[in-house]
């Protein structure tokens, strides 16, 4: 691995950084990414000050994209309750070393779950976590050729989340076949005559992203619900307060599958 990740865009130079002037990926994907790593460096600093003399915030930010860009996303052992596995962002001893691969899809993938079956097919590896040996396993799914890589699958990812997280990207067919996988960001300005009670809850321009291709699991109430706040009454945030205390599984939400890391899961 390069000791600068000269690769990962948020290190890369004012001249390499042009070549990506007008793109989501610069001016909100890069720029959040440093905002994030900054915040989760303050607030170690601020729980222990002497973090700050020994580690810089830049050799946080490579550790924190080491992180990122190699852990995988795996099912562990719950902390607080053995019994159970979660998805848990982890790295792992030879397995963080293992590059990715996917094959060119043979036509376009248009559903949460043409990605995800995707992504279970095309792989020719599996990592699961086996609990009788307490160890995490990675096993190729198909017989692999003498002398030939051992790779994973990083998830059916948009170019985008490809070369923000890991620095590299796919041939420009990947974007057709995978058009999917990418968002489009919305930017509702503030009316001017916005309310003094609704202002506190959103003091800048109202951004959300919204899928490339539309889908009953997010693209409607995404759409609607940001466009509602901005004509909501008070009234109908006092209404909506009474009805979640009568019913807290208001505010649940089924999350739809994402293969993103750290931003996504945090």
């Amino acid at each position: 691995i390069d000791a600068a990740l000269s690769y990962i865009p948020i290190f890369w130079d004012d001249e390499n950084l042009h070549w990506l002037n007008g793109t989501d990926l610069l001016n909100i994907h890069v720029l959040d990414m440093h905002a994030a790593i900054e915040t989760e460096y303050h607030k170690l600093t601020y729980l222990v000050p002497a973090i700050q003399d020994s580690i810089p915030v830049i050799e946080f930010k490579k550790w924190a994209m080491v992180v990122m860009s190699r852990g995988e996303t795996v099912d562990l052992p719950d902390r607080e309750n053995k019994t159970r596995n979660i998805p848990q962002l982890a790295i792992m001893p030879l397995i963080d070393l293992v590059d990715h691969h996917l094959p060119m899809p043979v036509k376009p993938l248009f559903t949460d779950d043409d990605l995800l079956k995707y992504q279970e097919t095309g792989s020719r590896t599996n990592i699961s976590y086996n609990a009788d040996s307490a160890a995490v396993i990675l096993k190729a799914t198909v017989k692999l050729d003498p002398n030939s890589a051992v790779t994973v699958g990083y998830g059916v990812r948009s170019n985008a989340d490809y070369l923000l997280y890991h620095g590299f990207t796919m041939p420009h067919e990947w974007s057709d076949l995978t058009i999917c996988t990418q968002y489009g960001m919305i930017e509702l300005p503030l009316p001017e005559s916005m309310p003094t009670w609704k202002s506190q809850f959103l003091a800048h321009p109202y951004r959300f992203a919204v899928p490339a291709c539309p889908n009953h699991k997010s693209t409607p109430h995404v759409i609607i619900g940001a466009a509602r706040f901005l004509v909501a009454t008070d009234q109908d945030v006092i209404g909506f307060e009474e009805k979640l205390i009568k019913d807290p599984s208001l505010l649940e939400a089924t999350p739809a599958f994402r293969g993103d890391k750290f931003l996504h899961h945090s």
